[in-house]
C-alpha cells in the first residue's frame, strides 16, 4: 500500500512500497489548520456536486462511507467523459485498481487527457500524478483561474488551501493575490472570511462554477442567482410543477435521488406528451439516456416537440438545449406570458421565475420587479415590499394554464393516458424533420 502525502509543496512524498498500479490514498487535508478542515471538504463536496450536476447529499454520503475526496472527483471526471454510471467507476476504484486502468477498462481514449497535460498518458502515470492533475484541472475550470498560476499557488498552500483561496476571491469579488495577501496578515482563513463578512454557512457553500458546463448532465438555473435566492427559487419551480401536472414533484427520483428541477419538469413533461408513467421516464434516465433518445423510446414524434421552440430539432438538441426550451415553455404556459417575457431579458431564469409569480401576485410588471430587485438586492426583500411573507414566496400562484392543475393526490399514475402537457393550448409552428432525436450521451 503506498501513502500519499499532499503537503503545502507540490512534491508528492510516497510511503512505504507497492505493487505498480496499487490505489493511493492522499490525504488532501495536510498542511491545513484544524479549524479550515470541515470548511474546506465542505466546499470540495458542494463544488463536485455543481460541477458534475450530483446531489451533494450522495457525494457526502460516499465521503462518510470512507471514499476519500480526490477518488470522489477523479470517479466523477472519469465517468462524465466515458458517459458512465458514477457508482460504476467508484466500484472499480474500490476494486483496488489504478486510475489509468479504469480509464483503460472505460474505454477512454488516451487523447483525451491532453486538456489534463500535454502529453499526459493515464497508464504511465501513477495515481497520484493523475489525481494532482485533474485537482488543478478541475480548479482552474470552476473557479476560472489558469492552470499555472494555480501550479504556483500549489507550491505554497495544500490543496484545501488552495480551494478556500479561491472560493473566497470568488464571493468577495476580489483578486486571488489580494485574498492571499489578506491570509498572511490576518493568520487564518477563518480570519479572512470574518473580515469579508461570511456567515458560517455561507462560507461552507461554494460559488457557481465558472466553466465546465459539458460535464453537467442538466441545464442550471442557478447560475447569477444570489445565495439567498436559491433555494426559495428551486422550490416555487417544483411547487410550480406540481400545480401544472397536478403531481408531488418529490416523488421524482432518478437513480434513487432527487434530480435539479429542471429535470423533474422535463421529466413530467415527457411522461405528460407520452402518456406514460412518470416512473417509466425517470427509470430511462436513470439509465443515462439523453432527453432525446427518452422521448424516441417512449414514440414521442419529433414534430410534436415544435411547440418548444418554433423549428425545435431535438436530434440536433442535447440535454441542456432541451431543458431550457422545456422551462422556456413551461414558464411562458404557466404565467400566460409571451416566450421573449421569459428569454428576452438578459436575467437569471430563475429570478425570471420569481418575477413572473411575484407579477402574478401583485398585478406588477415584470420589468418593474426585477429593476427593484436590482435595487433591493434579493427577491425576499421585493417580496417584502409587496406585502408578501418570505416563507410564501417559493409557493407559486394558481397557473394560467395547466396540463393538471387543480388535481388532487398528483403523481405517476394521473400523467398515464392523458394527452400532454401542450394540449389544447401549445404555440407552434411547422416542422417537417421526423427523425428520432438522442441526447448527447446516446450520440
Amino acid at each position: 500500500m503506498r501513502t500519499w502525502v499532499w503537503s503545502g509543496g507540490l512534491a508528492l512524498v510516497a510511503i512505504g512500497a507497492c505493487a505498480p498500479g496499487a490505489r493511493s490514498d492522499l490525504d488532501v487535508r495536510a498542511g491545513v489548520v484544524v479549524s479550515d478542515v470541515d470548511w474546506g471538504e465542505a466546499l470540495l463536496i458542494g463544488a463536485l456536486g455543481e460541477f458534475f450536476g450530483l446531489e451533494t447529499s450522495v457525494v457526502g454520503l460516499y465521503h462518510q462511507q470512507g471514499m476519500p475526496l480526490p477518488d470522489m472527483l477523479m470517479a466523477a471526471y472519469l465517468a462524465r467523459l466515458a458517459q458512465a454510471d458514477y457508482p460504476r467507476v467508484a466500484a472499480l476504484r474500490s476494486q483496488g485498481r489504478g486510475w489509468g486502468r479504469i480509464a483503460k477498462d472505460l474505454g477512454m481514449d488516451p487523447g483525451t487527457f491532453n486538456k489534463l497535460r500535454k502529453g499526459l498518458d493515464p497508464e504511465g502515470v501513477d495515481d497520484a500524478d493523475f489525481e494532482e492533475a485533474v485537482l488543478i484541472w478541475f480548479l482552474s475550470e470552476y473557479y476560472g483561474h489558469p492552470q499555472d498560476r494555480l501550479l504556483d499557488l500549489r507550491r505554497v498552500e495544500p490543496p484545501l488551501g488552495v480551494l478556500i483561496a479561491l472560493d473566497l476571491a470568488g464571493k468577495s469579488g476580489k483578486p486571488l493575490d489580494e485574498v492571499l495577501r489578506e491570509r498572511e496578515r490576518a493568520g487564518s482563513w477563518g480570519d479572512v472570511a470574518i473580515t469579508i463578512g461570511l456567515a458560517d454557512d455561507a462560507r461552507r457553500r461554494p460559488v457557481r462554477p465558472c466553466g465546465g458546463a459539458e460535464f453537467r448532465r442538466g441545464l442550471d438555473i442557478t447560475a447569477g442567482v444570489v445565495l439567498s435566492d436559491l433555494d426559495v427559487g428551486e422550490a416555487l419551480l417544483l411547487g410550480a410543477v406540481g400545480e401544472f401536472f397536478g403531481l408531488d414533484p418529490t416523488v421524482v427520483l432518478i437513480g434513487g435521488t432527487r434530480p435539479p428541477p429542471p429535470a423533474v419538469l422535463a421529466t413530467a413533461y415527457l411522461a405528460g406528451l407520452a402518456g406514460a408513467d412518470i416512473g417509466r421516464v425517470a427509470g430511462l434516465r436513470a439509465q443515462g439516456h439523453g432527453w432525446g433518445r427518452i422521448a424516441n423510446d417512449l414514440g414521442i414524434h419529433p414534430g410534436t416537440l415544435n411547440k418548444l421552440r418554433n423549428g425545435f430539432d431535438i436530434g440536433q438538441a442535447d440535454d441542456i438545449d432541451f431543458e431550457e426550451a422545456v422551462l422556456v415553455w413551461f414558464l411562458s404556459e404557466y404565467y400566460g406570458q409571451p416566450p421573449m417575457t421569459v428569454v428576452g431579458k438578459g436575467q437569471p431564469l430563475l429570478s425570471i421565475l420569481l418575477a413572473l409569480d411575484l407579477s402574478s401576485r401583485s398585478g406588477q410588471s415584470v420589468d418593474d420587479l426585477l429593476g427593484a430587485r436590482g435595487s433591493t438586492g434579493s427577491w425576499r426583500d421585493v417580496a417584502g415590499g409587496l406585502g408578501i411573507a418570505g416563507s410564501d414566496l417559493g409557493k407559486p400562484a394558481k397557473p394560467k394554464h395547466g396540463h393538471g392543475a387543480g388535481q388532487s393526490g398528483g403523481g405517476a399514475d394521473q400523467t398515464a393516458g392523458q394527452e400532454g402537457p401542450d394540449r389544447g393550448h401549445g404555440r407552434g409552428g411547422r416542422q417537417d424533420d421526423d427523425k428520432a432525436g438522442r441526447g448527447p450521451r446516446d450520440r
